[in-house]
């Protein structure tokens, strides 16, 4: 092998050694990832409990109108009876 050869499989090696680090992930992005995953877990938990909020809320209303509901019926009924 002659030194040109020699200096030609160095070019290529080191390209292709480069070019697979480039796709590696560095501490930095691993870092900066779980940081976001931490962020994204706060943001559902948050989502979550407006959600627990909110069906507090809606059941509350369901009640409400359930028990007028109910009255409605009954004066209906006390109605009905005093047309019969």
């Amino acid at each position: 092998m002659n030194s040109d050869v020699i200096a030609d499989l160095k070019q290529f090696i080191e390209a292709t050694i480069s070019q697979q680090l480039a796709n590696v992930a560095t501490k930095g992005d691993i870092q900066q990832l779980q940081g976001n995953v931490q962020q994204l877990q706060g943001d559902v938990q948050q989502i979550q409990q407006q959600l627990n909020d909110q069906d507090m809320v809606l059941q509350e209303i369901q009640n409400a109108v359930g028990r007028t509901f109910n009255d409605h019926e009954t004066r209906i009924t006390r109605l009905e009876k005093q047309l019969a």
